[in-house]
């Protein structure tokens, strides 16, 4: 023959006991004397809308517990939404449509065509890019052919720089680095968009008959994101012809 074991909830902390328990084991919280030796007490349902009083600390903390774990699960399920929305962004293969290069791109980039001089007071025809990679920031790429212009002229990559200082670009520093694509002239520096510094970071290059400048202008909110943006598009970035 089978026994039938009788449970009954807790009243304060809900931890099944046996039907003839008197206090609980998890809380120590009394158990209503009405419920013992009663099997109609015993298997009628607790009321969970019911007041419970007399809800101990340790009740309390293992409740408080459980709804944090709970929040946890929430947040974690939101920051793992924001990241497949992020990993799902449209990425496309762009081409310029003067057909000098083309990149792995977030967006379609607004186009813009004007002259650049140098300081021997002859001007380059330059084509600048202008991607959205954030609320607030953005990539450049802009190609300036050469035409009869060396390749090793010093005011090439003068004349970018100064181009940028024009615009109100603050240069904190420039410096020259070896690349697997051949030297490229670093430079960093901040401008200033309706009150709020941004961060501006450029890398310059002479390559196949072209000046080429890959800028960043980076606001304060958007640090990592337009960061992976500029590498990605940098190492997809491919001079056609």
């Amino acid at each position: 023959m089978s026994t039938i074991v009788v449970m009954k909830p807790c009243p304060s902390c809900q931890f099944l006991l046996p039907g003839d328990a008197a206090q609980c084991q998890f809380c120590r919280c009394p158990l209503p004397t009405e419920a013992t030796g009663s099997l109609a007490a015993m298997t009628t349902p607790w009321d969970r809308t019911a007041p419970v009083a007399g809800r101990t600390p340790i009740a309390r903390r293992r409740l408080a517990a459980v709804g944090t774990a709970i929040l946890a699960i929430v947040a974690a399920a939101g920051a793992l939404a924001v990241s497949s929305r992020n990993s799902d962004s449209p990425w496309t293969r762009y081409a310029s449509p003067d057909r000098t290069f083309s990149v792995q791109a977030p967006s379609t980039p607004d186009v813009t065509t004007e002259p650049l001089q140098l300081a021997t007071g002859e001007r380059l025809q330059r084509t600048a890019s202008s991607f959205d990679v954030g609320a607030e920031s953005r990539v450049v790429v802009a190609v300036s052919s050469l035409d009869a212009i060396a390749p090793d002229n010093p005011d090439l990559v003068a004349a970018p720089i100064a181009a940028l200082q024009s615009k109100g670009v603050r240069i904190s520093d420039q410096r020259s680095e070896d690349t697997p694509d051949g030297p490229a002239t670093i430079v960093d520096g901040t401008t200033t968009v309706d009150g709020v510094d941004v961060a501006v970071h450029g890398r310059i290059t002479v390559s196949d008959g072209r000046l080429i400048e890959m800028l960043r202008f980076t606001a304060p909110t958007e640090v990592d994101e337009v960061r992976f943006a500029f590498e990605r598009m940098r190492t997809t970035f491919s001079s056609t012809n």
